[in-house]
């Protein structure tokens, strides 16, 4: 679901690997100057898809999620600074998937007849990226060595695939770095290996915040080393009874709509065709007691994907013993430990608590002058998103 509602003007970024080490100070070096410049011109409708560079020992969930984080803050916070929309009609639509910066990466949990067909995100390899069956409009690309080299090997496969080769743009480098492997100590190269992981929220009109927690989930996916186990997200979505006592709460988008929206993210950015549209096949049910209203997506033989109603902040986790990681925003962590405690009292093995980071205009700013700052939190907050839409209506 386009939230521009018109045509997708489709747009690619390549940002090159981060500095080492790697510190606030450093990313805004590195990647600032660059998006600074595409927000401060770019204001029409359009999808952006962003390909962040990593090194292939930088997998572990802790460092990529801090990292995408640091990025959806830079965008949010440039974003307020010129009072670009984000993910409203006329916004911009910003996605953000990891590439690994060398070696193929085979994408872990799809058969050999589903790896024709896709590749498993949002962590996935150069070759994949640029064979992915989409077209873009126009690349940028950064204006410096590893920028450019990172372009060519892009663009070359893409030209050839598709015969045609999309407008290049080249935007201020930053400060260009890579990572050596012997930099990330082996404590921090564990690989992730839950074949079922959940995630909960509201999702009302689908933000940054929501698409943080959402990446961040598709990452904690992936069996275990040299299995092939059929890998399961379970995306609770709160149902609408619990959400009349909102502020704005005319403007809640329905259950049925926030599903929508968050499949056709969370789709997008963990499956990447190569040579067609991948087989989805979907399954509503409608059962009566807790979660039994659910959307089951299975996406080829080897991955499914349940949306489910919940009516209370467990949801499956308590009635799913098969799950095994959890993910959360670092604000609602307590919400971790109250399903262990639960699944505790059932004799059940806990889960993996995940933690995301939640995006702060302080943290990526600094002290902001009111507005921006306010402007900030109405591109993270569904709350702010209905207060706006609700004085645009009245």
């Amino acid at each position: 679901m386009d939230p521009c509602n018109s045509v997708i003007f489709r747009t690619l970024l390549l940002l090159s690997a981060p500095p080492s080490p790697t510190s606030p100070s450093s990313l805004d070096a590195a990647y600032r100057p660059a998006l600074e410049h595409f927000l401060a011109k770019r204001t029409e409708c359009n999808r952006v898809d962003i390909a962040l560079v990593v090194p292939p020992p930088d997998r572990t969930f802790s460092k990529a999620q801090s990292l995408l984080a640091s990025v959806y803050q830079f965008i949010c916070a440039i974003a307020a600074k010129y009072s670009v929309d984000l993910d409203l009609p006329g916004g911009i639509d910003f996605r953000i998937y990891l590439v690994v910066e060398s070696g193929a990466r085979k994408n872990e949990g799809t058969s050999e007849t589903a790896q024709v067909r896709f590749r498993l995100g949002p962590a996935v390899d150069l070759k994949t990226l640029a064979e992915r069956s989409l077209q873009y409009e126009r690349i940028f690309s950064l204006e410096n060595e590893k920028g450019e080299g990172l372009l060519q090997q892009v663009v070359a496969p893409m030209s050839s695939r598709s015969g045609r080769i999309p407008h290049i743009e080249r935007l201020p480098g930053g400060m260009s770095f890579s990572i050596a492997a012997h930099e990330i100590p082996s404590s921090h190269r564990s690989q992730i290996t839950h074949s079922s992981v959940a995630v909960g929220g509201t999702f009302d009109h689908l933000h940054v915040g929501h698409k943080l927690l959402l990446t961040a989930t598709a990452l904690a996916l992936g069996p275990s080393q040299g299995t092939s186990a059929k890998l399961h997200l379970t995306i609770g979505i709160t149902g609408d009874e619990l959400l009349v006592n909102k502020k704005h709460a005319a403007f809640v988008e329905s259950w049925d709509v926030r599903q929508q929206r968050v499949a056709e993210f969370l789709e997008y950015i963990m499956i990447f065709p190569t040579i067609a549209a991948v087989e989805r096949q979907e399954e509503r049910v409608e059962e009566p007691g807790p979660n039994g209203r659910r959307v089951i997506a299975k996406l080829g033989s080897d991955i499914e994907i349940h949306y489910v109603q919940i009516s209370d902040p467990f949801g499956p986790t308590i009635t799913d013993e098969s799950i095994s990681a959890l993910v959360v925003s670092k604000e609602t962590a307590a919400g971790g430990k109250a399903v262990n405690d639960k699944r505790q009292e059932k004799e059940w093995s806990s889960l993996e608590i995940f933690e995301v980071d939640v995006l702060d205009a302080v943290a990526a700013e600094g002290v902001l002058p009111s507005e921006v700052q306010s402007n900030f939190q109405a591109k993270v907050s569904s709350t702010q998103i209905r207060s706006r839409l609700q004085g645009g209506n009245g």
